[in-house]
């Protein structure tokens, strides 16, 4: 039986009566419901996310024994909440970071004990931790060991939108700790990235460009190291921060770069509004500091009536500029190098005890800094050690013994050259010393005049330089040329130039036209080319051709014999940048045709080569 009682209503209105909206109109109805709804809509974004755990929810052991592979990769799957506590987790193949992961660990740091650490046991050469295309990825509190087998720690490319690694240690990679290319908007807070054997941090152009990036109290030290390499640390070149062709609103603020084999701060190629804010620089370039004691002794370092062997700088600025170091401390024992173009400035402000060790960049200044008059090791400028500190001549005015060269308040000026250029002779069969080299009848007998006559000079315009003859020619050594200009060398049929040293040429250098030579070292070079050439004969330095010091090379259409003795065509060291394109390499004896080491990367297309290649530190890439 249906029940009869009815509910009340309370001042219940005739349904003749006319329903009134609210004093202001639907209007205000309309917000309060949005309002409303907004509300819930924040609540409900600010409920957490259920954090998964590591080993409860994916059946990892952190053991450092077991191969935790299919776990880790399974939370990264999930895109959730993932923590990982207290343990060693081993893995053995790349783990792929997708989008919106968040991994957090116990701890922190760059210690692999003691913490979470993630411990790659893959592949020797391979990439740990990939991150391709993909966004709000997050990883706090975690330590990242490449265990002396990941080439690179972590591979980012494309991994925008406002990713952040927080607490985050990465050692013991052999090329790169952090790989960076074609990403924009990235945080990176108290990253230490420390004890790699090849370089820390890396922003490349290598897919795409890299803009918008901050780095704030972070640590770039210990790279370029190999502790097991007769028990001596910091023996490989590898900077700490480096930006190759890249970086564009780059933002270091407060880090530390110290204690690295290369640069701590590098910098090669385009980039633009790079900012250092407070970070601190000290005992940077060791392999390049420990290259020139094996070179010239113990006391290599004290004297400084020579330029140094290596890059002795805590900076190297090696691109167009358009960088500023604000209140940024750079240890007396480093130094800074200006390198590149200078299209655009470099600034140093309120920046105390740097001292630029040498500059071929036209457009830098300093502003409220210590130094601004001090600019040691620039060609002609006079300075003497004294009492294991060093005390810099003023280099205000022009620098003796260096025509083009003007300092004014730590700003380098460069004074132009004729315009007509200049040629000069070299005839090894009938030249003569006492000639002037001017006219084919007045050749040189030896190219170490041109040489001599380069050295400390800033070229401005085209040097042509003929070399004619058959007779070899005594060891030549071109060093210490500045400029804008260009140095051409080129030689009639085998003409044969010995054993060829080319150090500290800002200036480009060019060798063609079917010259000899038995070997050829390049160091600390902007522009080289080669073209042509063949690489034969015998040779003290069991290679044909070596490249150090971050130099840049270009070998076209160049043919390398193997000879007795010869156990290397082409050899890279220290972060340099080699392209061997149309090349031949051939051996008559064991050895390898192309060799990378530390840092350097050397690209190839259409070679011919006998003799293998190896890696050590550094890549071969073929463009074909």
């Amino acid at each position: 039986m249906p029940n009869s009682r009815r509910p009340i209503i309370l001042n219940r209105k005739p349904q003749s009566e006319t329903v009134r909206a609210p004093r202001g109109g639907w209007l205000v109805v309309a917000l309060a419901c949005y309002l409303i709804l907004g509300l819930i809509g924040v609540a409900a974004a600010q409920v957490p996310r259920r954090q998964l755990n590591i080993i409860d929810d994916f059946g990892a052991v952190g053991d450092g024994v077991a191969d935790d592979t299919e776990a880790l990769q399974q939370a990264i799957d999930s895109r959730q909440d993932i923590y990982i506590p207290k343990g060693t987790y081993r893995f053995t193949e790349t783990l792929h970071i997708k989008k919106d992961t968040r991994l957090a660990g116990f701890g922190g740091g760059w210690k692999a004990s003691g913490q979470s650490t993630l411990l790659y046991d893959g592949a020797a050469g391979g990439t740990a931790l990939s991150a391709i295309k993909g966004g709000y990825f997050q990883m706090r509190r975690i330590c990242l060991d490449g265990n002396r087998k990941a080439a690179i720690g972590i591979y980012w490319e494309y991994f925008t939108s406002h990713s952040l690694l927080e607490d985050v240690g990465i050692t013991r990679t052999t090329e790169h700790g952090l790989f960076i290319t074609k990403t924009y908007y990235a945080n990176f807070v108290r990253l230490n990235v420390l004890y790699n054997l090849g370089n820390g941090v890396t922003l490349s152009n290598k897919v795409g460009p890299v803009n918008y990036l901050n780095f704030t109290s972070c640590r770039f030290s210990n790279n370029g190291t190999d502790n097991e390499y007769d028990g001596i640390k910091n023996i490989a070149v590898g900077y700490g921060f480096g930006t190759i062709n890249a970086g564009t609103c780059i933002n270091l603020i407060g880090c530390v770069f110290e204690g690295n084999g290369g640069a701590g701060l590098y910098r090669e190629g385009i980039g633009s509004n790079v900012l250092v804010s407070g970070g601190y620089f000290e005992q940077n370039a060791r392999a390049a500091i420990q290259r020139d004691r094996d070179a010239n002794g113990e006391d290599a370092l004290l004297n400084k009536d020579r330029p140094p062997s290596g890059y002795w700088a805590s900076i190297i600025e090696n691109s167009s500029g358009n960088s500023v170091y604000d209140t940024a401390w750079l240890h007396s024992k480093n130094g800074i190098w200006l390198k590149g173009a200078g299209t655009r400035p470099i600034q140093f402000r309120n920046c105390p005890g740097g001292l630029v060790i040498w500059a071929e960049h036209g457009n830098w200044e300093w502003t409220n800094s210590s130094g601004a008059t001090k600019v040691s090791r620039l060609p002609g400028v006079i300075y003497r050690p004294q009492g294991g500190y060093y005390t810099w001549w003023n280099s205000e005015g022009t620098p003796s013994g260096h025509p083009g060269h003007r300092i004014a308040g730590g700003v380098r000026y460069v004074m132009p050259a004729p315009t007509e250029g200049l040629t000069l002779y070299v005839d090894s069969d009938n030249g003569n010393d006492d000639h002037d080299g001017r006219t084919p009848e007045q050749a040189w007998q030896s190219l170490q005049k041109v040489a001599d006559l380069l050295r400390n000079c800033t070229v401005d315009n085209v040097i042509r330089v003929r070399v004619a003859g058959t007779e070899e020619l005594a060891d030549v050594d071109f060093s210490n040329i500045t400029g804008a200009g260009e140095v051409h060398i080129t030689g009639a049929e085998r003409a044969n130039l010995g054993k060829v040293s080319v150090a500290n040429v800002g200036a480009r250098l060019r060798l063609e036209g079917g010259i000899v030579i038995n070997s050829l070292d390049i160091d600390r070079c902007q522009q080289i080319e080669l073209g042509g050439l063949y690489f034969t004969g015998p040779s003290d330095t069991g290679a044909r051709l070596r490249v150090f010091g971050a130099s840049n090379v270009n070998v076209s259409g160049c043919t390398f014999r193997g000879d007795e003795g010869v156990a290397l065509g082409v050899g890279t060291y220290e972060n340099s940048r080699v392209y061997l394109g149309g090349c031949s390499i051939y051996s008559v004896t064991e050895g390898k045709g192309i060799v990378a080491n530390h840092g350097a990367v050397v690209t190839t297309r259409d070679i011919t080569n006998t003799r293998g290649t190896s890696t050590n530190g550094g890549r071969i890439i073929s463009a074909d």
